[in-house]
């Protein structure tokens, strides 16, 4: 397997029901489609670093991994969904940690937002409970 981040997602015999936003193959449309995955999974891999660097002890580089992921996917270079869930955990480590919990408040409400939009209910109901807790109005 490469670690090449510009060979991410070039294997094709993953089938795309393995993840419900993997868009369809389109020959017109591969190179943005494969622009698309590489970002996608070079996103997910610095969100799951940045789990690492967390429960290293390392927040400084898990802050800097996760504010990456989520300007990745900030103009639309990452599948759908994937700018939320990115919010949500970086929302939450800044509140957690205490370094800036009014920008993880509002990171974890523009979240729910996008889960919203995309019909993610189970995800709007967990976050709906954390904010009713945390963050009432």
């Amino acid at each position: 397997m490469t670690t090449d981040p510009r060979e991410l997602g070039r294997d094709t015999t993953v089938p795309a029901s393995v993840d419900e936003s993997v868009p369809p193959r389109d020959t017109a449309n591969r190179p943005a489609q494969e622009r698309l995955l590489a970002t996608s999974a070079a996103a997910a891999a610095l969100d799951a670093l940045a789990t690492c660097d967390f429960a290293g002890g390392n927040p400084a580089d898990g802050f800097a991994r996760l504010e990456r992921a989520v300007a990745l996917c900030e103009d639309g270079r990452c599948w759908s969904g994937h700018l939320d869930a990115f919010r949500h955990a970086l929302g939450l480590k800044l509140f957690q940690t205490g370094r800036d919990r009014k920008r993880g408040v509002a990171m974890i409400r523009a979240a729910r937002a996008g889960f919203t939009d995309s019909g993610r209910e189970a995800d709007v109901k967990e976050v709906d409970a954390w904010l009713k807790e945390h963050a009432p109005r």
